[in-house]
Order: structure tokens, then C-alpha cells, then sequence
């Protein structure tokens, strides 16, 4: 069952949003987001997720890189992840051309040149819609208190593990990925939790900094979600920025 790394090409974006269907098929949370992927028009919770990574790659957003881990016997993706780096006074370039499979060299400079063009986009997307704004209120205060301290952060955006292939390390990989970049450059660490991924978060070193209630009744999906904000410390000998 070995598993292998790479970057996620746009050419795999539907696979990814099928991955991330799969994965996210049980969560309350998720059956919230199918409403309101019915209201922006896009049919499916899938096609809306499909859509908005295909907006990140179609922006040649350089402050964001997306993986995957494929099970080399079967050639399957199980698990992918998401990292953005979020920074100050950074500039950020534009793509230039398509990373190559395995090419490391294309990993390394997509983070290095990481910034902050995300936040427009981000405000655009989930401006009017409740369910969004209230959702994702956790983790902006968690970019609150980051940016009064002044840190630059790597934040995890997305992980997902089929359900097939989940607790076999290959979502733990993409973690620990991201957490061996920051602590290259001793940058902090955060990341939005639900349940599911707590243990492997804790694994990693990530610590509980804030929980929030989300009450999905408003949104046809009985019970509450609790979000957790975390931060993870940078180890090693990089230079806090």
C-alpha cells in the first residue's frame, strides 16, 4: 500500500471534487453546503466545490498549492489537501505554466512565492451568504489575532481522505507536508477542524486556540457543528518571520 505525493493538476480538479464528495458524505455540514450549492445555481454540492477550485487554478493564485496522494497499485487518489500561505507585503506572481507531476522544484517555488491575493476572492465568494459568513467566522478570527501579531501563517484550506483509505497515513502525509514547509521558514501553523480530523491535527503538533457552535437548523440539517480554530508552532531551526 505505498503512497505517493504530488501536486494536484487542474486536469484532476473533477477527480478531486469527487474525492472530496466522498469524503465529506456523512458530514452535517456538508448536506448544508448541497442547499446552498442549489440556490447559486450549481446543482450539487460537488460541481460547487469543483467550481471553486477551478476559480484558484483559473486565478494563478501563486499563495496557493493543491496535492494529492495517489495509491501507486491502484493509481487511485485517496487523500487531498490544500495549503495557502497567507503574508504580508508579499508579492505574489502569476503561473506561468502547469507544475509537473512529480516535479519538487515546482512545489518549493509555488510556496516560497505564496502572498495574500486570496483575500479578495474570498470576500467576493461568500459576501450575502449567511451560511458562509457564519461558517468560516471562527477561522477569521483566527486570522485576526494572526495578522495583530504580525505572524505570516500557512494555513490548511482542505483535506480530504476517501473513506476507503482513511487512518492509512496518506492524509497524515499531506499534513505533515505543509507543517515540514513552515518549519523551513518558522511560520506558524492554522487550520479550521471538524472531528474527523482532530486526532491527526493533535498528531502533528496543532493545538485547539478556539471552538464554535454552528446551529445547521436555519439550513434543513438538524444538530450543531463544532468548528475548532488551531494553531501549530513552528519547530526546528527556522527563522519566526
Amino acid at each position: 500500500m505505498p503512497f505517493t505525493l504530488t501536486p494536484l493538476l487542474s486536469s484532476k480538479i473533477p477527480s478531486f471534487a469527487a474525492l472530496d464528495e466522498a469524503a465529506m458524505s456523512t458530514w452535517p455540514f456538508a448536506r448544508a453546503m448541497a442547499h446552498e450549492a442549489q440556490l447559486k445555481g450549481f446543482g450539487s454540492r460537488q460541481a460547487l466545490i469543483e467550481s471553486m477550485v477551478r476559480e484558484t487554478f483559473d486565478r494563478g493564485a501563486q499563495n496557493e498549492v493543491y496535492l494529492k496522494v495517489v495509491d501507486e497499485e491502484s493509481g487511485e487518489m485517496v487523500a487531498a489537501a490544500g495549503w495557502r500561505r497567507e503574508g504580508k507585503g508579499e508579492v505574489v506572481g502569476e503561473r506561468k505554466e502547469e507544475r509537473s507531476e512529480g516535479g519538487e522544484e515546482g512545489l518549493e517555488t509555488v510556496f516560497r512565492r505564496m502572498g495574500e491575493a486570496w483575500g479578495g476572492f474570498r470576500e467576493e465568494w461568500f459576501a450575502g451568504e449567511e451560511i458562509w459568513r457564519r461558517f468560516f467566522w471562527g477561522l477569521a478570527w483566527v486570522d485576526l489575532c494572526l495578522l495583530l501579531t504580525r505572524f505570516v501563517v500557512v494555513d490548511l484550506v482542505v483535506l480530504v481522505t476517501h473513506p476507503y483509505w482513511q487512518r492509512r497515513g496518506a492524509g497524515s502525509m499531506l499534513v505533515e507536508w505543509g507543517c515540514k514547509k513552515a518549519d523551513e521558514e518558522g511560520l506558524k501553523c492554522a487550520l479550521h477542524a471538524s472531528a474527523a480530523g482532530l486526532a491527526v491535527y493533535t498528531k502533528h503538533g496543532f493545538e485547539v486556540v478556539k471552538e464554535t457552535d454552528f446551529d445547521l437548523s436555519p439550513y434543513g440539517v438538524e444538530g450543531m457543528e463544532i468548528r475548532r480554530a488551531m494553531i501549530r508552532m513552528p519547530r526546528g531551526q527556522g527563522v519566526q518571520r
